[in-house]
């Protein structure tokens, strides 16, 4: 199946000037026309610039342990080359280096997510994080095996018992394999396996980051195991789906809790997250310079990444606005320049080459041809969709209109095979590493359309339903957390005392709150409303509930069993009583006699109605900042907030309802 397509057509620069007939290429699918549901941007500015009641533990994002750089050095020497064998030497080598995060750049991009599309929708143009951005900056592999790949043979599984057995020694002493024990007891311990140990701590922190405060990960034992001996494993893809949940997570919890109770000064939102998202950060530093710090001067074999080593963040006021400013200084292929000490990768030429994809192909213009085709990237019992056809200028195509990309309900396993498919006798074009793409007259029209008229907005994306498996890892996950000032308490840490305030903790399970993100229509979710801060009653589990006047029952189900959380919330009126059933949840709360809430998880669909008695709703956009603080100072005025990628002002009139189905 080919990759691109070469045509002629009129081209014109993103930034403006006159239209020009030349031949150009395109990653596939496109489009002539744009038909189907429509897909809405997001607005200029999504949430107060006011302090959020929300607190954001970025469990992914991880400093080198102490003495872990020494345990790098002394394994350098002797395994390097099974480490390149394997396309793990350069993420190995990164997680030496230190990135110091930086909130609002995180929080700005996260602002113009779209989970619908895995792209950034900033005004001036679509971007996102790609699988050349996990080659180059994370170091990781586009090819080789699937990370659940089985061991071969007896003396793999061995192995794989004995880190199990070192497992158990270590927590003897601690409650859990905490990977600081992990180290200091395998380090220099002259066991056969500290190459294995070594890995599976790497694989553990800086990879597959799971719930616990810092522990061995026994189910990166085998793929340890696998890259001891050589074996090459896809990270790339896996990591890359972990960074679109994330950013997905981050962007839905941050509308949520725009719409928060700021009045309850000890309630709180908590966010865990787990993908590697200083890639995000280091993404947007490589292509904003204004936003980008001074960068550390590369030493000879280091890796890309240790240019932005320790590197301080600048001090601006709006990160947001110098985002949606940047089209004309945005770096499309930031890797294509030349960097001392850095070595370009081969798929970056001075001139076109086409290249035979077939058996002989080399492994980095094999990986290149990887980047660009659509598919779906497997995660932990989830998937993601991989759409590089709309950012093809991040690969030095031109752009036309994207087609839609339906993905699939097929299992990981399926997912998997699609991935990896060979490419045959695919013809693979190789532009000059200095092109400057192009866009077509057609997806100009269509993209100043969707900006100018975001009622009207883009088209020719089908909403997907969302896979019962996708629904089953997003269920919430609240626990007992206390507020307030003591709300920083790390995770996995208890309270201080029994009873504590109310937070929503959202964690790696949590429910995909898309009615709150910029690509879906005007919505509200139950994690943003009816949190208070008069305390959490945990209920038995496998027990439907029956919410009074001011509780709002939420039903967990899972597969060994379910739990059901109460929250006892003032001002709040049930409208429905809450069911829990194996393949059927429903949830009816008001606020004020104003919302109402229908969840039905059964059809993969959200479906959510407002009825406000004597509501008008007039819609208003604005691109540019002062209009966009009058929106702001109307929402904050009204009683309640409805978000969405546009702004709303609520006025008396009778008999209107809204409703939107995702």
């Amino acid at each position: 199946m080919a990759i691109f397509e070469e045509r002629e057509d009129l081209m014109v620069s993103p930034t403006g000037g006159s239209p020009t007939l030349r031949r150009a290429h395109f990653l596939i699918p496109t489009v002539n026309s744009v038909n189907g549901p429509k897909l809405k941007l997001p607005s200029l500015s999504l949430f107060p610039e006011t302090k959020l009641p929300l607190k954001v533990y970025f469990n992914g994002w991880r400093r080198p342990l102490r003495n872990w750089n020494t345990w790098v050095e002394k394994m350098h020497p002797k395994h390097q080359y099974v480490w390149k064998e394997a396309g793990v030497y350069e993420a190995i080598m990164g997680t030496t280096y230190s990135i110091r995060r930086n909130n609002d750049l995180v929080f700005g991009l996260a602002e113009r997510w779209c989970s619908d599309t895995n792209t950034f929708m900033f005004p001036w143009g679509e971007a996102t994080i790609t699988l050349e951005d996990m080659i180059v900056l994370g170091g990781f592999s586009v090819l080789g095996g699937p990370v659940s790949m089985p061991l071969q043979n007896k003396e793999m599984v061995d192995i794989e018992d004995k880190l199990g057995k070192a497992r158990l020694e270590v927590t003897r002493s601690k409650t859990q394999a905490e990977d600081s024990f992990w180290l200091s007891h395998l380090m220099d311990s002259g066991s056969e396996i500290e190459h294995e140990a070594f890995l599976s701590l790497w694989l553990s922190r800086f990879v597959f980051r799971r719930h616990g405060r810092g522990t061995i990960n026994k189910d990166v034992f085998s793929i340890a195991v696998h890259l001891s001996k050589g074996t090459r494993i896809a990270l790339a893809p896996f990591v890359l789906a972990s960074l679109y949940r994330d950013l997905s997570l981050l962007k839905e919890t941050l509308a949520a809790s725009a719409v928060f109770d700021y009045e309850s000064e000890n309630s709180i939102l908590v966010l865990n997250l787990w993908a590697p998202l200083q890639l995000v950060q280091v993404w947007a530093w490589e292509r904003f310079p204004l936003l980008q710090p001074k960068p550390n001067f590369i030493k000879t074999g280091e890796v890309r990444l240790a240019r932005w080593h320790a590197v301080k963040s600048l001090k601006i006021k709006n990160v947001s606005e110098v985002i949606d400013s940047s089209g004309e200084s945005f770096k499309w292929r930031p890797y294509a320049i030349a960097v001392d000490n850095w070595l370009l990768p081969r798929f970056y030429k001075e001139e076109e080459h086409w290249i035979t994809c077939n058996l002989g192909l080399d492994e980095e213009l094999e990986s290149f041809a990887r980047c660009l085709r659509v598919c779906e990237l497997v995660g932990k019992d989830f998937k993601e969709p991989y759409l590089p056809h709309r950012v093809g200028m991040q690969f030095g195509m031109d752009q036309d209109l994207p087609g839609w990309f339906p993905g699939s309900t097929e299992s990981p396993e399926t997912a998997w095979g699609s991935y990896s498919r060979p490419f045959g006798d695919v013809e693979l074009y190789i532009p000059p590493r200095l092109f400057e793409s192009d866009i077509t007259t057609r997806y100009l029209d269509w993209w100043e359309n969707s900006i100018l008229t975001p009622q009207d907005a883009i088209k020719g994306v089908v909403r997907r339903k969302r896979s019962p498996r996708r629904l089953k890892r997003l269920l919430p996950n609240l626990e007992r957390v206390k507020g307030g000032n003591d709300a920083d308490v790390p995770p996995g840490f208890p309270p201080k005392r029994r009873r504590v305030d109310a937070v929503l903790q959202i964690g790696d399970n949590l429910p995909s709150l898309s009615s709150l993100s910029a690509c879906n229509g005007p919505t509200m979710t139950g994690a943003a409303i009816g949190i208070s801060k008069t305390g959490c009653e945990h209920l038995n589990s496998g027990k439907d509930g029956i919410s009074t006047q001011t509780t709002l029952s939420i039903h967990h189900n899972e597969e060994e069993g379910s739990n059901s959380f109460k929250f006892k919330v003032p001002k709040l009126e049930v409208v429905g009583a809450a069911t829990d059933h194996a393949n059927e949840t429903k949830v009816g709360v008001s606020i004020g006699n104003m919302v109402g809430i229908n969840h039905n998880r059964e059809e993969g669909i959200r479906s959510f109605k407002f009825e406000m008695p004597k509501l008008q709703i007039e819609y208003r956009i604005s691109k540019l900042e002062r209009e966009v603080d009058e929106l702001k100072a109307a929402i904050f005025g009204t009683a309640t907030r409805i978000k969405d990628q546009c702004c709303y002002t609520l006025e008396p009139v009778s008999g209107c309802v809204i409703a939107a189905s995702l």
